[in-house]
């Protein structure tokens, strides 16, 4: 007799197998790098306890001295794994991870008897004694069971019959044959099929990680775009100067000498790219009238004087392989509808090669990027109003469009091809992850990792001989400040901010004077609560989708609203807030609903609503689910940021205005409107104010009389506030220097929570890739 024991771990429809080494889901195994399995084995084993993230990769990495990124990478597998629904592994803020997951420990033994048999050549009979309960049947068998003592024993009997009897053809050997040649081509043909899904599904590898090396260009962190040469040795950059503003210079990367270039002093550069020859620089500036997107000029690498190129440019440009066409993306603003553009350089001649209409679009902060043999456009198609992206060639000639598989990615950014034209290099976005180098093949499928770190990775730009590839490394922190009278001295620094962005996708405040904010410290961005008496943080929303933003607190306290991305559209979700109770207020499954404002009595929420070719205000009772539509003047079109007054009587939102250029940047200050209509439909209390703002939030003043917004000047930003009802000119409530503010909320006794930071950009470049 022998015992073979092994201890299971079972949560949710997963089994665990120490021994074996192996993740089962629903019965099925599951492929996991070692590493990543003895982070689940250490993290299994210690349920229910908080492990320090020291603790954790000391235990994984036992001989080895590793990144913290390896330990998060290792986390973001696992939750890949297990899937938005099963929070099994929770983040511990400033502390470390815990498995959470209810688990069952399961001791597996096997006992054996030594077999004790006796054959009996006459009766044809073999008696073999087991302690499993279970019995084969081979040919014909008789089962006789007795027991011993607890254990229950079989006895098979295989008896020998004496004559073959014929049997039909579905019992025939040619049959039985067939049968498992036809099970073995259904098995061959499922597991080819299994293997290509699950290898499309599979994350993206590192097999370059370990390859390449970089080099820093610049550690100022005033970059704004940058471009390297041709040949590679030149890099064309902007640099956001302080008393200067933006400004082109032209570095060499060997000597790092650096000069500036003479351009038209009232020319605001924008984005820059070289061109094929390297004699060129092709700059964006804002329309010189403020309208219509940018205008396109060109210019010698050394400066001097301008050329216009293109007006009604909404996006960078890219110049083709042979310098002769130049493609951009165009918005026809009334029309809800993106158009791709090509240029003939010699006789300026443009060509719509394909357009997409609302909700399809183009990714208008990108740059179109031409194809080796200049035949074809790779473009990032974006769904207005929606984060995700994807990928298409586009034909130059007649705008026939492709998709590019890659479906390990979820928002490209910027992408270049390389000179051979057998791939593609882009950053992109992974599901819980910050946007990285990436590259695979021009038809898509396989992606490979060029970086795998915790830095933000954007705009992409390669030398001729693609060996030489420039990114510009962003960060881009936001802190939360507690500001009383105005008095910024004695301001209270509520969050650290660094690459988690605290608040810069909303803020709000409970009537206890808890502060809701978002942030991305789970990589995804989540709601999450801070109390400013002792700074204790709680994560509010945990895996429930890759973005929650916006927060609104209802008057009485007891919920907090939100928009959530949901599979395509922003849906309204609201919760209690100590994060429990998720309801799903709206489904978003055809139109996008966002900026949710609770009624005063919190019987509805009002809200906007995005649809194809039209934005409208919803309000929704919250009981019956019944919507209605609120009925705005001629010419109000609501673009975004509702906003509904303390009183309950009035709405606040931006309008659209077709007219206008869309800025590049979302910090930018430019001249906006503001509507405002009485929710009982008081003709009389309707206005369009004119301020000059950012696409951050604007906030109602505490009498209902006044709208407190955001503008940025320079390199500082300030809160104003402007009178609704009267001609008084506007009035600043609070300046912060050299940061931008995102978003606020005042309340209390004079009291303000700001969110603010900076861009900290510079330049990069990665070699070995290839």
């Amino acid at each position: 007799m022998f015992h073979n024991i092994n201890n299971l771990y079972e949560f949710g429809s997963f089994r665990l197998d120490p021994q074996e080494r192996v993740l089962f889901k629903n019965g099925q195994p599951l492929i996991l790098a070692p590493k990543v399995f003895d982070t689940l084995l250490v993290l299994v084993e210690n349920n229910g306890k908080t492990l320090r993230k020291e603790e954790l990769m000391s235990k994984i990495w036992q001989d080895a001295f590793v990144e913290e990124s390896n330990l998060t990478q290792n986390i973001y597998t696992l939750r890949q794994v297990f899937g938005k629904k099963n929070n099994f592994i929770e983040t511990v803020p400033r502390r470390g991870y815990r498995f959470s997951a209810v688990v069952r420990s399961i001791s597996s033994e096997i006992e054996a008897i030594e077999p004790n048999t006796e054959i009996s050549r006459k009766e044809g009979i073999a008696e073999v004694v087991v302690s499993r309960r279970t019995t084969t049947k081979l040919m014909r068998e008789e089962v006789v069971e007795s027991d011993f003592g607890e254990e229950k024993t079989a006895a098979a009997r295989i008896l020998l019959p004496a004559t073959e009897p014929k049997t039909a053809f579905w019992r025939s050997k040619q049959f039985r044959i067939g049968l498992l040649f036809g099970v073995m081509a259904a098995f061959v043909i499922a597991f080819g099929a299994f293997s290509y899904l699950q290898k499309r599904s599979q994350p993206p590898s590192n097999d370059l990680v370990q390859k390449v090396s970089f080099s820093a260009l610049t550690e100022t962190g005033d970059v704004d775009h940058v471009a390297l040469s041709p040949d590679g040795q030149f890099l064309a950059l902007i640099r956001s100067e302080k008393d200067k503003g933006l400004t082109i210079r032209l570095r060499d990367i060997g000597s790092k000498q650096e000069l500036p270039l003479a351009i038209e002093s009232k020319l605001e550069p924008r984005s820059i790219t070289f061109s094929p020859d390297g004699g060129s620089l092709y700059f964006l500036s804002r329309s010189k009238d403020g309208r219509a997107g940018s205008e396109l000029y060109r210019t010698s690498r050394f400066g001097g004087s301008t050329e216009f190129v293109a007006g009604d440019v909404g996006s960078e440009a890219a110049i083709s392989p042979d310098g002769t066409q130049i493609a951009f993306f165009r918005q026809i603003a009334e029309k809800n509808e993106h158009q791709l553009v090509v240029l003939t350089v010699a006789n300026r001649s443009e060509a719509v090669v394909t357009k997409r209409e609302f909700p399809d679009g183009f990714d208008l902060r990108s740059s179109p990027c031409w194809s080796a043999d200049g035949k074809n456009i790779f473009a990032i198609a974006k769904p207005q109003g929606r984060p995700n992206s994807s990928l298409l060639k586009i034909s130059a000639s007649d705008g026939n469009a492709v998709a590019i598989p890659a479906p390990q990615i979820r928002q490209f950014v910027s992408l270049v091809a390389t000179p051979d034209g057998s791939s593609l290099l882009f950053t992109g976005r992974e599901p819980n992850r910050f946007p990285q180098v990436y590259k695979m093949p021009v038809g898509g499928g396989s992606v490979q990792r060029i970086t795998n770190d915790l830095n933000i990775y954007r705009k992409l730009s390669l030398s001729s001989d693609g060996k030489r590839l420039v990114v510009m490394q962003k960060n881009n922190p936001s802190t939360l400040l507690l500001v009383k009278d105005g008095n910024l001295q004695n301001a209270v620094k509520l969050t650290e901010g660094r690459t988690n962005r605290d608040g810069k996708h909303g803020v709000d405040v409970t009537p206890d004077g808890k502060v809701v904010f978002t942030s991305i410290q789970s990589l995804n961005r989540d709601l999450w609560l801070i109390n400013p008496a002792d700074r204790s943080v709680r994560q509010l929303t945990v895996n429930r989708s890759e973005a929650n933003e916006r927060p609104f607190v209802s008057f009485d306290g007891k919920h907090i609203y939100y928009s959530s991305l949901a599979t395509e559209n922003y849906r309204i979700e609201r919760m209690n807030p100590d994060g429990q109770n998720i309801e799903m207020i709206t489904d978003g499954a055809s139109a996008s609903d966002l900026f949710p404002n609770p009624s005063t009595d919190g019987n509805s929420v009002f809200f906007i609503r995005r649809s194809r070719g039209k934005s409208a205000i919803m309000a929704r009772t919250i009981a019956t689910g019944t919507e209605t539509e609120i009925a705005l003047p001629d010419g109000m079109n609501p673009d975004s940021f509702l906003a509904l007054s303390p009183d309950g009587k009035l709405l606040a939102f931006r309008l659209a205005d077709n007219e206008r250029r869309i800025d590049l940047e979302e910090e930018a200050s430019s001249p906006v409107k503001i509507g405002i209509v009485s929710i009982d439909g008081d003709a009389a209390k309707t206005r369009v104010l004119n301020v000059e703002t950012s696409l951050s939030q604007f906030r109602w003043s505490e009498k209902s009389d006044a709208i407190l917004y955001i503008k940025n000047s320079g390199a500082n930003s300030a809160i104003w506030k402007q009178n609704t009802f009267d001609e008084q000119p506007p009035e600043r409530v609070l300046e912060i220097e050299n940061t931008r503010i995102y978003h606020f909320k005042a309340f209390g006794k004079n009291e303000i929570v700001v969110s603010n930071g900076n861009h900290f950009d510079d330049a990069v470049m990665i070699s070995g890739y290839n």
